[in-house]
């Protein structure tokens, strides 16, 4: 019998925390659609509980993830330089009156080779360094979010339907 009874105290105070998360959305967009009379909620998510993350609790994570983000980029674009060269190579290999552009092209080939070598060495630092913080990383209670496929009009009249996601603070006092 408390079993039940606790079980529903705890759906009413869950459902009292979606409700007014859905306020405060449908006030949101009360205050920001064109035309709010033409707003229709589509489907609404339950209200899920809002974790802290490593690249959002610590600046040395963010840092080191940018970095590698931006160097992964350029390790790509390295490889793609470098299958160009090769893809070229291909073509003058077998006129010997070319033999100049080969050893040029041979030249870049090691200079690309040498440029990814030492990107990837970055990268794997890099990723010792995230793997450190996020193994003794403890996530943290740091509010709620609810996401919403609605439909409403656009300037030019017509309807679209688009799906946002609100996050809160602990109380549900903010979006």
């Amino acid at each position: 019998l408390i079993g039940c009874l606790l079980i529903i105290v705890v759906s009413f105070v869950s459902c009292s925390k979606e409700q007014k998360a859905k306020k405060l959305v449908t006030e949101h967009y009360r205050l920001s659609l064109h035309d709010f009379s033409s707003f229709d909620p589509v489907q609404w998510s339950s209200l899920d509980t809002l974790m802290s993350t490593p690249y959002l609790s610590d600046s040395l994570y963010q840092a080191n993830f940018d970095e590698a983000e931006l160097l992964l980029k350029d390790y790509q674009q390295t490889a793609e330089d470098l299958k160009s060269i090769l893809d070229e190579m291909e073509i003058y290999s077998g006129l010997s009156s070319f033999s100049y552009k080969i050893r040029n092209l041979r030249d870049e080939g090691e200079a690309l080779v040498s440029k990814a070598n030492n990107e990837k060495k970055q990268i794997d630092i890099l990723q010792a360094s995230l793997d450190s913080i996020n193994q003794n990383f403890i996530p943290e209670y740091i509010g709620h979010k609810l996401s919403l496929k609605y439909r409403a009009k656009t300037l030019g009249g017509n309807f679209r339907l688009t799906t946002d996601t609100f996050f809160f603070d602990k109380k549900i006092t903010l979006i």
